[in-house]
Formats: structure tokens, sequence, C-alpha cells
């Protein structure tokens, strides 16, 4: 009767091994997954929840790009060179600090539309 509990006991504390390995292999696997979402690499789409120099509400569409090797100039400098303005409003604020958490950095944001106040969207011409 002993031996049948001991292996028991030993069946009992291998099973328990088992089952936190899975649930730590698991956890790290969730927490990739959530990093994974919570990074802007390249190629994705995002969108910038500003305001218009009306204070009106409008929204930039932006596609994340890999900053141009030739320019040697800090990534928030490109964008807001390439954008002709900061999708982000401003650097040194809030949203920029956001933005600078979140994307990867080699790679900024290029604004390819707006949704203006009336919901629409305004596809940006390249050339203005």
């Amino acid at each position: 009767m002993k031996r049948k509990k001991d292996n028991y006991d030993l069946w009992l504390k291998e099973r328990k091994e088992l089952k936190h390995a899975k649930n730590v292999r698991r956890r790290a696997k969730k927490k990739a997954k959530r990093d994974a979402l919570r990074t802007w690499r390249q190629g994705c789409l995002i969108t910038f929840k500003t305001l218009d120099s009306n204070r009106k509400p409008v929204i930039y569409v932006c596609r994340m790009k890999k900053v141009p090797k030739g320019l040697l100039a800090h990534s928030c400098y490109v964008c807001r060179m390439i954008n002709k303005c900061a999708p982000c409003l401003s650097i040194k604020t809030n949203t920029c600090a956001k933005c600078m958490k979140k994307r990867l950095l080699d790679t900024f944001p290029c604004v390819i539309g707006r949704i203006d106040k009336h919901g629409k969207y305004h596809s940006r011409s390249i050339y203005s």
C-alpha cells in the first residue's frame, strides 16, 4: 500500500511540473503576441486623432515606412519634413512620446490620408 502512495505522489509532482511549464510557455506566447500588437512595424496602418487649425477633430491615416537611409536626421524630423506637418501635432508632445514608444527606431508614420469632422476620407495627393 505504501509503495502505491509513493508512486501516486511522484506522478502528481511530475504532473504539476509539466502543467507549470506549459503555463509558462502559454504566458510567454501571449505576452509576445501583445508586444507585437503594441509596436508599429513597417507597413502597418495607424491613425492619429488630432485637431486641425480650427480646433475641429481630424484623424490622420498613416502607413509606417522606413526612414530614408540618406537622411541623417531624427526620425521625427524626417516625419515632419515628408508629411509637411507632424501627424502627432508637434514634436515634444504626449502623442509624440507615445509614437516614439510604439514604433520601431528606423520607421516613421507617413500620412496617406485623413478623415475629416464629417467622417469623409480624403486621400493625400503626393505632389501637393
